[in-house]
């Protein structure tokens, strides 16, 4: 949402931005990719899905970028893309996995467009599995993940010398 919201000069954070706008727009007036959908993995990567909405805001005339219909519906088909994504995936997922709840956590979790999607596709697709997301205040809040990643390794015996911990910005949770 970052990424495509600052291409498109709509500002930072971009994810309000584009939920704003998107609420106006047709999320099927642009065909996007929907990056890994088929992929049999839980990977997500979203690159091919900004390097074409970069194609498509660039081939764009001026006039069309300024159009607010346009771009509202532009922002519609980019939330409906990465919506699609990420519910396809954590209900694979889910599904192998089978846990008893699922989080929805993060920056991404504040969009009010994925949680509603979210909780319909969990109610369908995942009996018995509760959808858990912190209150609003704590949607952009990544300690929230940070800490659960911490009880879940504190409930499996895990635990760590805080004294003796460095920061390290790519450890696996």
């Amino acid at each position: 949402f970052d990424k495509t919201a600052k291409l498109m000069g709509l500002g930072y954070p971009g994810g309000p931005a584009i939920a704003e706008a998107a609420e106006d727009g047709d999320p099927t007036a642009f065909d996007l990719p929907r990056p890994m959908l088929h992929d049999a993995s839980f990977d997500m990567s979203f690159s091919g899905l900004k390097t074409a909405i970069a194609r498509v805001w660039d081939e764009l005339p001026k006039r069309k970028q300024a159009d607010k219909g346009v771009v509202a519906d532009l922002c519609a088909s980019i939330q409906e893309a990465i919506v699609d994504v990420l519910i396809a995936k954590t209900v694979a997922a889910a599904k192998q996995v089978k846990p008893t709840a699922i989080c929805i956590v993060g920056g991404v979790s504040a969009n009010t467009y994925l949680q509603e999607r979210m909780t319909r596709a969990v109610r369908r697709d995942l009996e018995g599995v509760r959808l858990l997301a912190p209150a609003r205040g704590f949607h952009t809040d990544n300690a929230a993940m940070i800490a659960a990643a911490g009880a879940w390794h504190l409930i499996r015996g895990e635990s760590h010398d805080w004294k003796k911990m460095d920061a390290e910005p790519e450890m696996d949770l």
